[in-house]
């Protein structure tokens, strides 16, 4: 019995020792691994090339040119993204203004040049088996 109670308690043990992003859902890696290069591709001066490999919701959402427009006064405002980390990811159906589907929210905390802590939420659609951008924005 005692053998039996090591033996469990070395599992347990074992389980607490595998990193988070180990038991975390692959889908959900992709997700964040597409925010993530999304905000890169903003963070080097090329919001054209983000709103063109974003989900056609944000198109339809935002004339390119607004996008640009918004993306370069939160620069000027905030300044540029310094540093990013994950703070959450959240699986959602519904979200205000776009249909119906499978999303997630994932918001990094930001440290730009004229702010320590800025919340930076990127809302991701899962379509034809990729996740796409459907939503930015850094506050």
């Amino acid at each position: 019995m005692k053998k039996l109670f090591i033996f469990c308690l070395m599992g347990l043990f074992s389980l607490l020792m595998i990193p988070a992003g180990a038991l975390a859902n692959p889908l959900s890696q992709d997700a964040v691994a597409a925010a993530e290069h999304f905000a890169e591709v903003i963070d080097s001066g090329n919001s054209n090339v983000a709103y063109n490999q974003a989900s056609p919701l944000l198109r339809l959402a935002q004339e390119e040119q607004e996008f640009k427009d918004d993306i370069e006064r939160t620069h000027r405002l905030l300044g540029p993204v310094q540093q990013r980390k994950l703070r959450a990811i959240r699986s959602i159906g519904i979200y205000p203004r776009f249909p119906d589907g499978d999303y997630l929210i994932v918001q990094f905390e930001a440290r730009t040049q004229y702010k320590n802590k800025a919340a930076e939420v990127i809302l991701l659609r899962h379509q034809d088996g990729v996740w796409l951008v459907a939503d930015y924005s850094i506050r």
